[in-house]
């Protein structure tokens, strides 16, 4: 196969992404219950799904950390963690706005970091990186 400098950037990338969701879910699976205290400061997931979201999520992480790292249903799997990041920082944003600066939750209990306006960067790059890597590289044409 012929991949140009840009696809082997991409590609990198997309591994980059898959091995930063891995370890996020596995994090949480270390200190899960902390990762349910997390959720919960939130306060906007009701009481009684929160145990069902925080699942949802390390699965969704994590075998969307899989799928990119072994190339299978990347556009799916880069679609579903868009839509998680999107829903981590509209309620980063919620809980700022409200003044309630809490326990971010990304990483589980592992590696500690309370909510801010970096946190919603963060996001915002990591959400671009992944669009950006799921796009097809067009080869350029020579003369």
């Amino acid at each position: 196969m012929n991949f140009t400098f840009l696809q082997i950037i991409k590609d990198a990338l997309k591994i980059v992404i898959a091995l930063f969701f891995i370890l996020s879910s596995v994090l949480k699976i270390i200190s899960h219950p902390q990762f349910l205290i997390s959720i919960e400061s939130y306060n906007i997931v009701p009481k009684n799904i929160i145990l069902l979201f925080s699942i949802s999520i390390i699965v969704i992480e994590l075998f969307s950390g899989i799928g990119l790292t072994f190339n299978i249903y990347p556009k799916m799997f880069s679609v579903l963690l868009i839509s998680l990041l999107s829903i981590f920082t509209t309620a980063i944003i919620i809980n700022l706005l409200r003044g309630n600066i809490i326990e971010c939750g990304c990483f589980g209990n592992s590696l500690p970091d309370q909510i801010n306006w970096w946190s919603v960067l963060r996001n915002l790059i990591l959400t671009l990186f992944i669009f950006w890597s799921m796009q097809k590289t067009s080869k350029l044409k020579s003369k």
